[in-house]
């Protein structure tokens, strides 16, 4: 007989919620602590909409609104930089590589290609400095892979290195990753910060939430991570 991990306390939901949960997957969704978290759920069977459904077509919203514009202003700079990256780094200007999507669904993350063998190439370490390598990110968010503001999209490496593959830790995956989020913004990959800002912004999303981490990324690229990271986010504020 199979033995089985001891599991943490389970979250079980209220009586009157609408959530079905069939699936294996939805089964490790219900069972992850909420902590007030709202959770990207089903319709109940009997037809009735899923809490927050309005809320998450205004997000779907907003993303496709945001992504179309910023291709359309970016436009030129990323058509230069295609160019220099094939013509005078001579390689790939585009870089693939699977990362856990909503549920853990994978998908093909995009970015400009910055690094060779290893290491950043001169105008790689531009692009990296400035957040313009995540330029094609905006059409994953087309694709409905991504949303503009959320978790960090990790891979199965680091979900394993993370030890986030538990119930514990699945609520996570209840939204879809963005290209930035309160995560991003802080910046490190160390657990305990990672899954601190990760929940924060799972227990504050909201479309006011994520225009005000639009405007510090965008603060970030101009005057630098580290001088915003100390405004916003004072060192007691991890305590």
């Amino acid at each position: 007989m199979r033995s089985e991990r001891p599991m943490r306390e389970a979250w079980r939901p209220a009586p009157s919620s609408r959530y079905v949960f069939s699936t294996e997957r939805d089964i490790r969704i219900r069972n992850a602590r909420s902590g007030g978290i709202r959770w990207e759920g089903r319709a109940a069977e009997d037809g009735s909409p899923a809490p927050e459904r309005s809320r998450l077509t205004a997000k779907r919203a907003f993303d496709i609104f945001f992504a179309m514009a910023a291709l359309v202003v970016f436009a030129l700079p990323s058509a230069v930089i295609a160019v220099l990256l094939k013509f005078k780094e001579r390689h790939a200007v585009v870089f693939r590589q699977e990362r856990a999507g909503l549920h853990k669904e994978p998908f093909q993350l995009m970015k400009f290609q910055t690094m060779v063998y290893g290491a950043p190439t001169r105008t790689g370490r531009v692009l990296r400095r400035t957040g313009l390598d995540e330029l094609p990110q905006f059409v994953n968010v087309l694709k409905g892979d991504m949303s503009i503001v959320g978790p960090r999209a990790l891979t199965q490496l680091d979900i394993d290195r993370l030890g986030w593959g538990d119930a514990h830790h699945a609520c996570r995956w209840t939204v879809k990753p963005g290209i930035t989020g309160y995560a991003q913004l802080y910046g490190g990959q160390h657990r305990r910060t990672s899954w601190f800002w990760d929940r924060k912004y799972l227990e504050k999303n909201s479309l006011f939430a994520d225009s005000g981490v639009i405007i510090a990324s965008a603060f970030m690229n101009i005057l630098g991570k580290t001088r915003v990271r100390h405004i916003i986010w004072p060192e007691r504020s991890l305590k």
